[in-house]
Order: C-alpha cells, then sequence, then structure tokens
C-alpha cells in the first residue's frame, strides 16, 4: 500500500470525492476514501465509480466510537469556523 502525500487537500474546484463503504481490505469496519476525479462534478453532486481516476487516501474506522469522534470533531470545525477567519 503506497502512502499518501501530506496534506490532503479538500475544497470546491479540486476534482475531488468523498465516498464511504464497508471495508474491502481489512475484516469489519468502514473505509472513508478521499478520491479524485476524472471530471468535474458539481460540489455535492454524485459520482459513481468509473467517474474515479484515483484514490487519495482511505481512512479506515475499526467501530461506531471512532466515526463518532471524528464526526465530533468536524462539527467543532465546522462551528469555530467563523472565528478562525478573523
Amino acid at each position: 500500500m503506497r502512502r499518501c502525500d501530506l496534506p490532503v487537500i479538500i475544497g470546491k474546484g479540486l476534482r475531488k470525492g468523498i465516498c464511504a463503504g464497508r471495508s474491502e481490505l481489512m475484516k469489519g469496519g468502514v473505509d472513508l476514501y478521499i478520491v479524485w476525479l476524472n471530471r468535474d462534478i458539481e460540489s455535492g453532486g454524485r459520482f459513481a465509480g468509473e467517474d474515479v481516476e484515483n484514490v487519495n487516501a482511505v481512512l479506515h474506522f475499526c467501530d461506531k466510537e471512532s466515526v463518532k469522534r471524528t464526526v465530533d470533531v468536524l462539527t467543532d470545525i465546522l462551528m469555530k469556523w467563523g472565528e478562525w477567519d478573523a
């Protein structure tokens, strides 16, 4: 497995997508993929497997608690976003 370059950048206009599903590599858990897309897709739009050019990063979640903690951190970022703009 190849290691990804850091940082993994997420934002509008980058031809990237985020998807998740049951892990195929590890038994149990869920994988969240950040992927490069081979065409422009509107932010928030749906894409299919044939639209994926390459995998940029994978987060593997072993259990629900790990997902919840990640969601909590992301929610905290969202709530404080305006404070960090100043």
